[in-house]
Formats: structure tokens, C-alpha cells, sequence
């Protein structure tokens, strides 16, 4: 099999957020990373004395935890403030979405969503000993990442 030309640069892409999946948010400009998208499935296992190793059978999706990695800004349009107003909603149904794009968004891409709310925001620390922008985070829990392809 000859190399492959359709890798993405990690520096290209694309990331978005939503109240309802109709209308997005591009905050891409405001996000530095996209971590924690390693999807598990239950497993279980069972020995018997007969047999060497365990019977070991497979089952449903178990929830992750994906956090973005966000520019600490105070305009309101930006990650830090869109992020920060969903999380300190009251009541127990505020959820978001959100997706990314490793092709950057671009038609024809995959666009990888999630939807649940956000479990942990990160508020910004301050350090003088660094010129680093100041930074934040929020993660969203979530029971699956669905696969989108981009609108051309």
C-alpha cells in the first residue's frame, strides 16, 4: 500500500459549539486543544476451571470525557464566555454540543460531535513568571462521538 496523502495538519482544524445542533459557533480562534476522545466499551470476563483464560464478552459504549483547551478572553462571541455561561446555568437538563474538525472543517470533512453537558470548567490561573496567554478549559461528558461529514 503506497503512503498515505490525505493526513490532516493538527494546526488546521476547526472546533464548534451549539445549544440546539442548527446553529454553531465557530470558536476555533479561542481554542487550543480538543483532549481526552479515547471511547471505551464495557467488557466483562469469566473464568471457569476448564480452559485456559477467561470467556471475555463485549458491551455498550461506556461515557467519556472530552475538554477543550480555550483562550481566557472576555468577548462574549469567544470560547471562554460562551462555555462559562453554559456551565453556570442553573438546573440539571443545560446541555451543549460540540464538534471538531480535524480537516478543518472543510466540505467533504468529518466533523466528530458530542453532546452532554459541561462537567468541569476550568477558570483562569495567573502566573508572572510567564509571557503564555492565561488559559481555560470545559469538558463535556458524553456517551458517544458521532461522525458527521461537512456540507459541501
Amino acid at each position: 500500500m503506497p503512503q498515505t496523502t490525505g493526513a490532516f495538519s493538527n494546526a488546521c482544524g476547526a472546533v464548534q459549539i451549539s445549544l440546539d445542533a442548527l446553529t454553531w459557533q465557530d470558536i476555533s480562534g479561542s481554542t487550543q486543544s480538543v483532549t481526552g476522545t479515547q471511547q471505551s466499551k464495557m467488557s466483562g470476563e469469566a473464568y471457569t476451571f476448564d480452559g485456559r483464560g477467561p470467556i471475555v464478552k463485549g458491551g455498550k459504549f461506556e461515557p467519556l470525557e472530552v475538554t477543550f483547551t480555550i483562550v481566557y478572553t472576555e468577548v462574549l462571541a469567544e470560547a471562554y464566555e460562551i462555555a462559562r455561561a453554559v456551565f453556570e446555568q442553573d438546573g440539571c437538563e443545560v446541555e451543549v454540543y460540540a464538534r471538531w474538525s480535524p480537516g478543518g472543517g472543510l466540505p467533504g470533512t468529518s466533523w466528530l460531535q458530542i453532546f452532554g453537558p459541561i462537567v468541569n470548567f476550568t477558570y483562569p490561573e495567573i502566573d508572572a513568571s510567564t509571557a503564555m496567554p492565561v488559559m481555560g478549559a470545559f469538558t463535556i461528558k458524553t456517551g458517544q462521538v458521532t461522525t458527521v461529514t461537512a456540507a459541501s
